[in-house]
């Protein structure tokens, strides 16, 4: 859940990865440092986010990528608040929003939910809108592969696990 993992700020994102290290003895990852790390290894400082969320929701991710440094052109959401709807959005409901939340001010597009599928339209949409975007399950499977050593290079899903 990217806005579950966002709730608490950075600090608390950090703390729940610290537990689940020392309980498991593994590196873990999170959505919220997952996108971090993703916004700004593709050097992204102002982003548009398209959520499939209520305004609530939408506002809690605001502040948190607000808090770590990033500027947020806009944001909207889809106004959904029934996980198993969000479930059954469509990859092309995440190419329309975020093509629409789009504008010359943003360096980036972030898509976010982990429940809405949208990975298959990221190269796509980069392409036609000429900026990196990033997803939020997208973000912490490159993550997750960068903590687990491995780097090779992924065609098909966007700029970041193609070239990051």
């Amino acid at each position: 859940c990217s806005t579950g993992s966002m709730h608490g700020g950075e600090s608390y994102d950090r703390g729940i990865l610290e537990q689940i290290t020392k309980q498991t003895g593994i590196p873990s990852v999170s959505v919220a440092s997952s996108v971090i790390q993703a916004l700004k290894v593709l050097r992204v400082k102002k982003v548009a986010v398209t959520t499939p969320y209520a305004e609530e929701l939408n506002q809690v991710e605001k502040r948190f990528l607000e808090s770590v440094g990033f500027e947020i052109t806009d944001i909207e959401g889809l106004d959904i608040i029934d996980a198993f709807e969000i479930g059954h959005l469509r990859p092309e409901d995440a190419y329309i929003r975020g093509s629409k939340i789009d504008s010359p001010e943003a360096d980036g597009i972030f898509i976010s939910c982990t429940n809405w599928q949208s990975i298959e339209i990221i190269d796509m949409l980069e392409r036609d809108l000429g900026k990196p975007v990033i997803t939020s399950n997208q973000s912490t499977f490159w993550a997750a592969l960068k903590k687990s050593g491995i780097h090779q290079p992924i065609e098909g899903f966007g700029s970041l696990l193609k070239e990051h």
